[in-house]
């Protein structure tokens, strides 16, 4: 949950959150009537999530194509829907046509939905197809993410320990993306935040215990790294405690309370080792 000083103004979004900027604001204008003038609207970076940035690709300094962030430059009165002119990117300065911009976002959305959602290998080209021109954080690139976080470790054939390091690590990557954009633009307890940090949880854990019989880790490595996941534990049941019986948010919540004395008794186990 979210601390709301007193006197501070209790509020809700009409459209979900977790839509890009364009997107949210053409159902405020069409359902709402309204163009919105919210801080998150106001802010070429969406307040730092990056959930509508673009990767800027134009030629670099070194010879390599430049990484720096593709902005909108927004009218400052937000009056219209269509306050977009162009981008710009905040390393080169190099622009882009908001057209442009906008079909770049139309391709994805098709590649997105002529794909299977429990598609791995379809999910994982979109990534690398698209991966180069949108931002980690951009939200088409998180409802990918959000996919692959969810089928990674569990579809048949993709569990834990039938997946690649780079599989598993991909995963990690995939949550902690995904959970700093929601830091931003959805902090507090959330479905989304709970089940994220879960199968977080569950790829850490797994690549820690393998570290440590692989004995690329140490003793103290492995142990260090406890105190983090069992947070990460405390957090999911924060999260999702008020989930409906019988949900599988609520089988979350007590696979974490089971995996809280897991943790426990690996922590002990280690302090008994020489």
């Amino acid at each position: 949950m979210t601390a709301i000083p007193a006197g501070q103004e209790v509020t809700l979004h009409y459209s979900g959150g977790l839509k890009g900027r364009w997107e949210r604001r053409k159902i405020l204008w069409e359902g709402w009537c309204f163009a919105c003038q919210c801080l998150r609207c106001k802010s070429p970076s969406e307040l730092g999530s990056h959930f509508s940035t673009l990767i800027c690709g134009g030629p670099g300094g070194d010879g390599s194509n430049c990484r720096g962030n593709l902005l909108p430059n927004l009218d400052p009165n937000l009056t219209t829907l269509n306050d977009v002119t162009d981008y710009e990117c905040d390393f080169c300065h190099s622009k882009a046509d908001g057209t442009t911009v906008q079909k770049l976002e139309d391709q994805l959305t098709k590649a997105i939905e002529s794909t299977f959602t429990d598609d791995i290998e379809g999910l994982e080209s979109i990534l690398d197809q698209f991966g180069s021109k949108f931002h980690p954080q951009h939200y088409l690139i998180s409802i990918v993410k959000w996919l692959l976080v969810n089928l990674l470790g569990r579809k048949p054939g993709f569990a834990n320990s039938q997946m690649s390091r780079a599989r598993l690590e991909g995963k990690i990557k995939y949550c902690q993306d995904y959970l700093n954009a929601l830091d931003i633009i959805d902090p507090g307890i959330s479905h989304n935040r709970g089940r994220t940090l879960w199968e977080m949880y569950s790829a850490c854990v797994f690549q820690s215990q393998i570290d440590f019989q692989n004995q690329t880790i140490s003793k103290k490595g492995f142990q260090d790294s406890l105190p983090n996941l069992r947070q990460i534990l405390l957090e999911v049941q924060r999260c999702l405690r008020f989930s409906e019986g019988g949900s599988f948010e609520a089988k979350i919540v007590e696979l974490s309370q089971k995996a809280l004395i897991s943790v426990d008794e690996i922590n002990k186990f280690l302090d008994m080792m020489p």
